[in-house]
């Protein structure tokens, strides 16, 4: 038996196997999320490439974007020549 959770900020999963349907096992590790964290979910984040294609998910996805949006910042600031608010925040 499988579980999906696709939220709208978080998603998730879990599964059993048939034979021991009360071992029910989680994702607790995501892929680019905090070393030292313990998470059973990761944000819903999809990142695609120019063409489309499947890129990153998760944490990984996310710290992409993120990495992508202070550039722009960085850029605009200096064509500017003033500082220019991030849209997403902090995060």
């Amino acid at each position: 038996m499988v579980a999906i959770d696709f939220g709208t900020t978080f998603s998730g999963y879990a599964f059993s196997f048939t034979r021991d349907p009360d071992s029910i096992h989680m994702m607790r590790k995501w892929e680019g999320g905090d070393p030292g964290v313990i998470n059973q979910k990761t944000p819903t984040c999809l990142l695609c490439d120019p063409d489309g294609k499947f890129h990153s998910f998760g944490f990984t996805a996310r710290l992409e974007i993120q990495a992508f949006v202070l550039f722009l910042h960085i850029l605009l600031n200096s064509y500017l020549r003033r500082d220019v608010s991030m849209p997403y925040g902090d995060n």
